[in-house]
C-alpha cells in the first residue's frame, strides 16, 4: 500500500501516546490514593470531611478499576462510551477533591508539611494529566482524520501503482470481475451493496468538498482579478497610443 511508512509512523505515535497515557494515569491515581487515604485518616474526627473524602475516593477508585479492567478491550464501542463517561466522572471526583482540600486549607489551615507536599504533588500531577490527555485526544482525532483523508486521496493512485507494479494481480483481478458477475447471476444473488462510509469518512469527505469549493472560489477570484488587470493594462496601453496619435495629428 502507498504511504505505508507514513501510516506506520502515525499509528506508532498514537500507540506510544496511549501507552504513556496509561502509565501517567496509574501514577496520578496512586498519588491520589495516597492523598485520599491521608485525608481520610486526618479527618476521622470530622464527619463532614470524612464523608466527602470517602465518597470521592470510592468514585475515583471505581473509575480507576474499570479503566484497568477494560484497558485491553478499550476499542469496543460498548466499552468506549462507558469508559469515556467514567473517565470524566473520575476527573470530576479528583477535581472536586482538589477544591475540597483548598476549602479545608482556607478554613482550617495546613496541619502538616506532609499534607501540603502530597496535596501539591496531587494538584500538579492532576493538571499535567489533563493537559496530556487533551493533547493525546487531539492528536489521535486529527491523525485519524489525516490517515483517512490520505487513503481516500491516494485510492486511485494506489490502483494505478498496483496495475503498474503488479501486472499479475491486475490480470487476475480483471479476469475475476466478469466471472464473479456471471456466477452471481447464475446463483440469483443481488449485487452486493457498496460499503457504507463511516461517520469519520463522511466528515472527511465533507471537509474535502468544502475545501474544494473554497479553492474553486479563490481560483475564480484570482481569474477575475487577472482579467481586471488585463483590462486595465489594455486600457492604459490603448490610451497611450490614442494620446500619441492625437499629439501627432495636432502637430500636423
Amino acid at each position: 500500500m502507498a504511504l505505508d511508512r507514513t501510516f506506520a509512523v502515525v499509528d506508532k505515535t498514537v500507540k506510544d501516546f496511549t501507552r504513556i497515557s496509561f502509565w501517567v494515569t496509574i501514577v496520578v491515581q496512586v498519588v491520589f490514593l495516597a492523598l485520599y487515604g491521608y485525608k481520610i485518616y486526618l479527618n476521622l474526627d470530622h464527619l463532614t470531611y470524612l464523608i466527602i473524602y470517602s465518597v470521592l475516593a470510592l468514585i475515583s477508585m471505581f473509575g480507576f478499576i474499570f479503566y484497568l479492567s477494560t484497558y485491553r478491550s478499550r476499542k469496543k464501542k460498548a466499552i468506549k462510551g462507558t469508559k469515556k463517561g467514567l473517565r470524566i466522572f473520575k476527573y470530576f471526583a479528583n477535581g472536586a477533591m482538589m477544591v475540597a482540600i483548598i476549602v479545608e486549607f482556607a478554613l482550617n489551615g495546613v496541619t502538616s508539611d506532609l499534607e501540603l507536599i502530597i496535596s501539591g504533588i496531587s494538584m500538579i500531577s492532576f493538571i499535567l494529566q489533563i493537559i496530556f490527555e487533551l493533547v493525546r485526544s487531539a492528536y489521535t482525532k486529527y491523525s485519524e482524520l489525516l490517515i483517512i483523508a490520505i487513503r481516500l486521496d491516494v485510492a486511485g493512485m494506489e490502483s494505478f501503482i498496483t496495475k503498474t507494479t503488479n501486472p499479475k494481480e491486475t490480470f487476475f483481478s480483471a479476469l475475476n470481475v466478469p466471472l464473479k458477475k456471471l456466477s452471481r447471476k447464475i446463483k440469483g444473488e443481488d449485487k452486493p451493496a457498496d460499503k457504507e462510509k463511516t461517520k469519520t469518512e463522511q466528515y472527511v469527505e465533507q471537509l474535502g468538498d468544502d475545501y474544494r469549493t473554497k479553492k474553486k472560489e479563490k481560483k475564480a477570484e484570482r481569474v477575475k482579478k487577472q482579467k481586471d488587470e488585463i483590462k486595465e493594462n489594455l486600457k492604459t496601453i490603448f490610451g497611450f497610443f490614442r494620446r500619441k496619435k492625437k499629439t501627432k495629428a495636432d502637430e500636423n
